[in-house]
């Protein structure tokens, strides 16, 4: 067999796999250059499948029905970023009503930007421990607008990450209601809570991990 043979049997097999793909997608300008990652030129796979320009039609929300009193009477860190105050309102009220109708007792902390988010509510809840009056889950809000620079990759990618780092080291309930769009007219659809409620949905997503750890809880005692 040639050294290469396998390498050109799996090459195809993945080709096959995405044809599909390839033929329902526009090329756009890639953001890298894959010809190094993978043998060269010779090896590069088409640009169809190298660059996939975001399609316009979005599928909307879709929320399932929801036991009544869900996590009633938790208690809820909110964190906020107030870069854009318009933005941030609308998300808030969207949030809040959620967790006014679960009577939900909230605590709320504003940040400047979404990138400060994750660090304020580790040091909420560690000051909430030495209280002894611990959260029962925690949403987070903001929103980032892609600019020219790489600096929306950035706060966008860190503070989900932050976020994610701080739910599964905890095991808290946490809600992320942190919106990354490339406009500012398509954060106000997804932030007005008579639109696409994304603060409502943060909120909703806090209060049922909230009832699944009371409820993984209660069988394990």
């Amino acid at each position: 067999m040639r050294p290469h043979a396998l390498f050109a049997d799996e090459r195809n097999e993945i080709l096959s796999a995405l044809s599909v793909t390839a033929a329902l997608v526009r090329p756009s300008r890639p953001c890298y250059d894959h010809a190094d990652m993978i043998g060269g030129s010779r090896n590069r796979l088409p640009y169809e499948i190298m660059s996939v320009e975001r399609s316009t039609a979005m599928a909307g929300p879709r929320r399932g029905k929801r036991a009544k009193g869900e996590a009633k009477g938790a208690r809820i860190l909110l964190v906020e970023a107030r870069f854009y105050d318009d933005i941030a309102d609308a998300l808030l009220a969207g949030a809040m009503k959620v967790l006014d109708e679960a009577q939900a007792k909230v605590d709320r902390i504003s940040v400047p930007g979404s990138l400060e988010i994750p660090a304020a509510i580790a040091m909420a809840l560690d000051a909430a421990q030495r209280k002894r009056r611990p959260y029962d889950g925690a949403v987070a809000l903001g929103c980032v607008i892609r600019g020219d620079t790489i600096h929306f990759d950035i706060v966008s990618h860190q503070s989900a990450r932050g976020l994610m780092d701080i739910a599964i080291a905890r095991a808290l309930p946490l809600g992320n209601g942190i919106i990354t769009v490339d406009t500012e007219a398509q954060a106000l659809a997804r932030a007005r809570p008579e639109e696409q409620d994304k603060g409502g949905d943060a909120a909703r997503a806090a209060l049922a991990l909230v009832d699944i750890k009371r409820r993984a809880g209660g069988a394990m005692r």
